[in-house]
């Protein structure tokens, strides 16, 4: 009987796509003793699969010292574990891992999946560039960029990443059924927002439209900064923050509003889509990126532009007047075609064996220089923190 491969997956941060991404498609092919998963400690709980699978290493927060804790903890688990796959989740955990196995043998077993690629974010034209020729020099270092949506892959060609390195596989999610606690609307709107508090997610605009609608719409606001704290900002009274909460603390939320709004200025797929049309919610986000694939405009939700404040407002107001409870049914049904998680992971597990069977032809037909830097497989127990 052949053995399971051995995957290791590799987060820099959890918060927000990476933690659903690896909760919905990684757990359905993760197997205890084959799979483990490392990720900063201070996010760790936001993780469903076994506990068996889960490493962490010290992040108190995001910067050089933590980069370097993760370079150490990938180190000692790659040598350790030996693993068949690395996949590295996000840009600096994939930009750490290029760099640090890139004269290995495990160069050939990376599989990079792009949650959302550093240049289409809004950025002067230079540091755009920048990132730009970053990424596509240590594109080579990896054997395979996974891209969530046609959005990225594009974003990818458009640069000269060469196609045979990249594949298009959507995100997906468990197929679970969520009912709503409430029906639709009674002469008011409810609106969640769930996501992190950066300028990408475009919290402010959101805050600034609620203030025009007064006694007629109420923001709730599930997250939380995750990288620097946000300037102090004027909260309507219309608006509630509700924290941080759990993947099933947050279904919770979505059973209870009208709409979920996602008025991003940049986005490669949006998980939260998906999550709010799983329940049954239609969405209100931006006319941008992946977020134009996810949600079908005024069938399973709205989508707006521009992306300012003026343009949230018209779509905030086009929500008074559509059928959401014949959206939110689209949306359930739409998620169940197209974007479960089953799908996707088969998707992925049909990577990792093209990654692997390559791997290992070639490490049969040279050897490697630099196994040094890594060294051979212990005997002693993995450690959980680093």
């Amino acid at each position: 009987m052949q053995r399971s491969l051995r995957v290791l997956h590799v987060a820099e941060t959890l918060r927000g796509g990476p933690a659903t991404y690896i909760n919905n498609v990684v757990a359905t092919i993760s197997r205890p003793g084959s799979t483990l998963v490392l990720v900063p400690d201070r996010h760790a709980d936001d993780l469903e699969i076994d506990r068996d699978c889960v490493r962490v290493f010290r992040a108190d927060r995001r910067g050089l010292s933590s980069l370097f804790t993760l370079a150490v903890a990938v180190l000692a688990l790659v040598r350790e574990f030996q693993p068949d796959i690395i996949n590295v989740h996000g840009t600096f955990a994939a930009a750490v891992c290029r760099l640090l196995l890139g004269l290995t043998k495990f160069r050939r077993r990376i599989v990079y999946t792009v949650h959302c690629w550093p240049f289409v974010r809004e950025q002067s034209a230079i540091s755009r560039l920048l990132c730009q020729l970053i990424e596509l020099m240590l594109s080579p270092l990896c054997a395979k960029i996974v891209c969530v949506s046609r959005h990225q892959y594009l974003a990818a060609r458009a640069i000269g990443i060469g196609k045979h390195r990249l594949e298009r596989i959507y995100n997906g999610i468990a197929d679970r059924a969520v009912k709503p606690e409430r029906s639709v609307r009674n002469g008011t709107l409810d609106l969640l927002f769930v996501g992190r508090f950066d300028r990408q997610k475009g919290l402010d605009l959101l805050l600034k439209a609620a203030a025009a609608f007064e006694d007629r719409v109420t923001v709730r606001v599930v997250g939380a900064n995750v990288v620097d704290q946000v300037e102090a900002r004027k909260i309507p009274s219309n608006v509630t923050f509700l924290g941080w909460k759990s993947p099933r603390e947050i279904e919770t939320e979505f059973k209870n509003c009208d709409v979920v709004v996602m008025p991003s200025r940049w986005e490669s797929f949006g998980l939260v889509a998906l999550e709010a049309m799983r329940a049954g919610r239609p969405v209100l986000a931006s006319r941008i990126g992946g977020l134009s694939e996810v949600i079908r405009n005024e069938v399973t939700g709205l989508l707006f532009a521009p992306v300012a404040v003026g343009g949230l407002v018209d779509g905030i107001a086009r929500c008074f007047d559509a059928d959401l409870a014949a959206m939110g049914r689209n949306g359930v049904e739409r998620v169940r075609s197209l974007f479960p998680a089953s799908r996707s992971s088969l998707a992925l597990a049909h990577v990792y064996a093209e990654v692997h069977a390559k791997s290992s032809f070639r490490g049969r037909s040279r050897a490697t220089r630099t196994d040094w830097l890594i060294g051979g497989r212990g005997d002693r127990k993995y450690q959980q923190r680093f």
